[in-house]
């Protein structure tokens, strides 16, 4: 990383984060897309994708999404959070 890259702001709280002006939730999601999670694409991919927060700046968003996800660990408890999301989405 270079020293212009070090010096960038962070997106998320304007304070240097070092990570080549991304904040660690960013750092971890461009590492997590360059590796084979053996994910399979399906017809939300696309949108999926496109609602990044590079793509899209929502960075609050995908903290509290990542932190979600984090505090969940096996495939039922993750199943049951998308199933509560997509009730909570229906209510509205």
């Amino acid at each position: 990383m270079n020293t212009s890259e070090q010096n960038q702001t962070c997106h998320t709280d304007g304070g240097k984060c070092g990570v080549g002006g991304y904040c660690r939730f960013c750092k971890f999601s461009i590492e997590s897309q360059a590796l084979d999670w053996g994910d399979r694409d399906d017809e939300w991919t696309d949108e999926i994708k496109a609602a990044h927060p590079l793509n899209t700046g929502f960075y609050d968003t995908y903290h509290l999404a990542c932190e979600m996800v984090h505090n969940r660990h096996g495939k039922f408890a993750l199943v049951a959070l998308v199933n509560w999301l997509i009730r909570k989405a229906q209510e509205k």
